[in-house]
């Protein structure tokens, strides 16, 4: 079924954000939000994941009410800013208190996962020592690292090295290969040119497909 929006409305003291704003993102599809600094990108994941409650409308994930049936997405891999991890523990030991709640990983799968995004020299380090880059690197591990069936990514490529944003890309396509549902979010249209995608652009209120 995927993700329906329906007659979204979102504002923050007295600016406007979204007003009746309706989408539908399919499932086993890949989208990429292309839009400037301020118009809600970050803000529309958000809702979708159940972080940030709309004023009014509703979010639809698979047939089930957002806020009524459950609080958050389920079985979503989610990297939006968020979440942020126990500062004095290792990156190691913050994934694996991830893992504990669905027990899918062990400890030999997040140095497998931590060799694939170049950080296996930081996982064993404290978490309050590592650079935007390294933290978003841990991120992303933790977004993909249980096989969600969606997977939710703001500006993933901020602060990557390139040969990690190739990696990205590539998983990225691994992941389109088994139906997952995709929405990510970018400043710049070379980054996802990689990826087979549809590109919608945000302007204020609306999205709109667009043709490349």
């Amino acid at each position: 079924m995927g993700i329906e929006l329906v007659e979204i409305t979102k504002g923050f003291k007295k600016r406007p954000l979204f007003h009746s704003f309706s989408y539908v993102f399919e499932k086993g599809k890949t989208y990429v939000i292309l839009g400037d600094n301020g118009v809600g990108k970050s803000v529309l994941l958000r809702i979708i994941c159940g972080f940030s409650v709309c004023d009014s409308g509703k979010v639809v994930i698979d047939g089930k009410q957002l806020g009524k049936e459950y609080d958050f997405i389920q079985n979503a891999g989610v990297c939006i800013n968020s979440p942020d991890f126990v500062p004095y523990l290792s990156g190691i030991k913050n994934l694996e208190m991830v893992a504990a709640i669905k027990k899918i990983c062990n400890k030999d799968d997040l140095y497998k996962w931590a060799d694939i995004f170049e950080m296996k020299d930081e996982i064993d380090r404290t978490y309050r020592k590592y650079s935007m880059g390294t933290k978003q690197k841990l991120r992303l591990i933790q977004a993909f690292m249980e096989d969600p069936e969606y997977i939710i990514l703001d500006e993933p490529f901020n602060g990557l090295d390139q040969s990690v944003k190739k990696k990205l890309i590539v998983l990225i396509q691994e992941e389109q290969k088994k139906g997952k549902t995709i929405i990510l979010t970018s400043h710049y249209l070379e980054e996802v040119s990689q990826i087979n995608c549809e590109i919608l652009e945000m302007t204020k209120n609306h999205l709109e497909k667009k043709i490349v």
